[in-house]
C-alpha cells in the first residue's frame, strides 16, 4: 500500500487533556476574572513551554511536568500519524529525535486572552473567555519534502522489508522536522474562540471539551 499524508481529524487520536478543573474562583460579577485568566495562561505556558510554577501554585500539586510531557508525547504522535510515519518501527534515536522537535515547536506556539465577559444567569453568573490560538506554520513548511519523502518510500519499497523501510522513511520525516523546526514560526491568522467558564464556587475555568480543543487547534491537528 502506498503511503499518503493523513488529514488529521479529532476521532483519529488520542490527545492528552491540558487540564480539568481550576479552584474556586468566587460568584459576584466580573469577581477574579484576572484570577481565571492567570489560570489559563498558567495551564498553556504549562502545556506547551513547559514552564510549571504558576500550574503547580493553583492546583496545589507539582502536575505540571506530566502535563508537559503529555501533550510532548501527543505532538510527536500527531506529527508521526501525519507524515504516516509508523511510531511502531521507529527505533528510540529517532523517536527521542521527534521529542526533540516537538519541545522547541510547541515552544513556539502562542495564545492571548483578548477579553473576558460576565454572563448573568439563573443562579449568578457565566464568564467567558475570548482567546486567540496561535499554531506554528512547521506542517505547512515540511508537507512538500514530506510528499518528496513518501515518493521516495514508494520508490525503494521493493528493496528493503517493512521494518526496515519503515525505520528509514521514519529517518527522512524526521531529518525534514529538524530541517524546519527551527524556522517555524506562529500563524498570522489565529484561531479566535469563545470558551464559557463558571464563576460559581464549583466551576471550572473551561470545560474538559474544550481543553481538549485548545489541544488540538494550538497543535494545528485541525488547520491541515
Amino acid at each position: 500500500m502506498k503511503k499518503l499524508v493523513m488529514a488529521l481529524v479529532g476521532a483519529a487520536l488520542c490527545v492528552q487533556l491540558t487540564a480539568c478543573s481550576v479552584p474556586s474562583l468566587g460568584s459576584a460579577e466580573g469577581k477574579n476574572s484576572d484570577k481565571s485568566v492567570e489560570y489559563f495562561d498558567a495551564t498553556m505556558k504549562a502545556s506547551f513551554a513547559g514552564e510549571f510554577d504558576a500550574y503547580d501554585d493553583f492546583v496545589g500539586s507539582s502536575a505540571g511536568e506530566s502535563l508537559y510531557e503529555s501533550e510532548v508525547e501527543s505532538y510527536v504522535s500527531g506529527l508521526m500519524y501525519w507524515a504516516a510515519v509508523e511510531e511502531d518501527y521507529v527505533d528510540d534515536e529517532t523517536y527521542d529525535g521527534f521529542v526533540e522537535v516537538a519541545k522547541t515547536v510547541l515552544a513556539k506556539c502562542n495564545w492571548e486572552v483578548l477579553n473576558t465577559y460576565a454572563v448573568k444567569n439563573e443562579s449568578g453568573y457565566d464568564g467567558i473567555l475570548e482567546v486567540n490560538l496561535y499554531p506554528t506554520d512547521l506542517m505547512d513548511l515540511m508537507h512538500d519534502d514530506v510528499e518528496d519523502a513518501i515518493d521516495t518510500y514508494n520508490e525503494i519499497s521493493v528493496d528493503y522489508e517493512l521494518e526496515e523501510l519503515e525505520r528509514i522513511y521514519g529517518q527522512m520525516v524526521l531529518e525534514i522536522a529538524q530541517k524546519y523546526a527551527d524556522q517555524a514560526q506562529p500563524v498570522s491568522d489565529p484561531d479566535n474562540e469563545l470558551y464559557w467558564y463558571d464563576y460559581d464556587d464549583f466551576g471550572a475555568v473551561i470545560s474538559d471539551d474544550d481543553w481538549s480543543e485548545v489541544d488540538m487547534l494550538i497543535m494545528d491537528f485541525d488547520r491541515l
